[in-house]
């Protein structure tokens, strides 16, 4: 089967990225405007006829945004490297997951509709409240629930997260369903040898882990609009590998990322069939690929963290306030108020799992945190490594 899949994945290359040169060197991207194939012979050099064989194309009429892959040449020289995608990793399930069926509670004077799932238990003090308390042992926490407090919303896996061969708990709760895609957002906490790790959220959660040579890996799936070098921008699913090492939950490995294509969700919406949805066959298909890195050109500074909220904003003191960037802003920023682009893992250089929140952590935290500001892709990039 692996020589099927190592064919299968070079037509996914050719049909989907464009062609497929022995090596990146030597080849560029030119980003398509409103303009046809003619213009673009006449800007690069390169003739009408070459274009046609080199991108797979029919015709003069090319889509604005897109990318062409052109020769290196005079006239091409200073438009932006070609980086071509990397083949997705061959991930395998994990072969020992515990779960812990959800049972519904009789409801007392406290909690109205209540369900548990081993040490993890839900408690709504409402009929129909989107709002409840989830607890695991002594530790409680506030949790949006959707629906509210289905049995179905609350799952417990017990699983090898740092390879020592002991089980720790990922307690997970549905938090809200998006219209039209029917995004699932769960918000996950970690639980190891009793004691909460950290939180944070994912989407499509199910049967989410991955085999390790010690252990196993959380499948972390993210949405997010990106922009290819030759399809243009687009919807993505990402996914990332994440362990648990020195008490917080780290990325391992690449991101893999698959473009939302007619073909692509028809296979999303059959992996989130079943009440366990399946979303590992969706980044191990030809379709997946390692996103390439990206072209930055960053400067750095240290900084440490006055205060923190959980918008993800952060008061650097006299370096300013940082807040996640808005892609449709109406109003100007503060002054003093600047947005970034990504948090990432100081560790790994991931980034890092969303609304990430360790345990017991003050927020005047005095963390320290690197800025790096400068261009990728040819945009304004800021981000922030903690």
């Amino acid at each position: 089967m692996p020589s099927l899949r190592l064919f299968l994945a070079a037509l996914v290359v050719l049909s989907c990225s464009g062609p497929a040169p022995s090596g990146a060197e030597g080849w560029r991207v030119y980003r398509v405007g409103d303009e046809t194939l003619s213009h673009v012979a006449l800007k690069t050099g390169v003739s009408v006829a070459r274009l046609r064989s080199l991108n797979h194309l029919q015709g003069d009429a090319i889509q604005w945004g897109s990318g062409l892959l052109v020769p290196e040449g005079e006239k091409t020289l200073a438009l932006p490297a070609w980086r071509p995608p990397r083949r997705a990793p061959d991930w395998r399930p994990c072969p020992q997951v515990e779960w812990v069926e959800p049972v519904v509670k009789e409801p007392d004077a406290r909690c109205r509709r209540s369900a548990c799932a081993g040490e993890a238990c839900l408690c709504s003090p409402a009929e129909d409240v989107p709002e409840a308390e989830l607890s695991f042992g002594l530790a409680t926490w506030p949790v949006g629930l959707f629906p509210a407090l289905d049995p179905r919303a609350l799952r417990h896996a017990r699983v090898d997260l740092d390879g020592d061969g002991n089980l720790e708990s990922v307690v997970s709760v549905r938090e809200g369903v998006s219209n039209g895609l029917g995004v699932e957002w769960w918000r996950h906490m970690v639980v190891q040898a009793g004691q909460p790790v950290g939180s944070f959220l994912t989407v499509d959660y199910g049967d989410s882990f991955v085999a390790q040579p010690q252990g196993c890996a959380l499948l972390a799936v993210t949405h997010q609009w990106r922009t290819d070098q030759l399809r243009g921008d687009g919807s993505y699913w990402l996914a990332q590998l994440h362990v648990l090492k020195d008490g917080a939950m780290r990325a391992v490995g690449p991101e893999v990322a698959r473009r939302y294509t007619h073909r692509f969700a028809a296979q999303r919406w059959e992996g989130l069939e079943p009440e366990l949805a399946r979303p590992l066959p969706w980044f191990t298909d030809v379709g997946a690929f390692i996103w390439p890195a990206a072209d930055e050109r960053m400067t750095c500074r240290e900084a440490s963290v006055v205060f923190e909220d959980d918008e993800a904003r952060f008061d650097l003191g006299g370096q300013g306030v940082f807040q996640p960037r808005e892609l449709w802003r109406e109003q100007p920023l503060p002054t003093g108020v600047s947005e970034y682009d990504l948090l990432l893992d100081a560790v790994t250089g991931a980034a890092l799992l969303a609304e990430y929140r360790p345990f017991g952590e003050a927020r005047w935290s005095g963390r320290k945190v690197r800025v790096c500001e400068g261009v990728a892709e040819g945009a304004p990039r800021v981000t922030l490594s903690l």
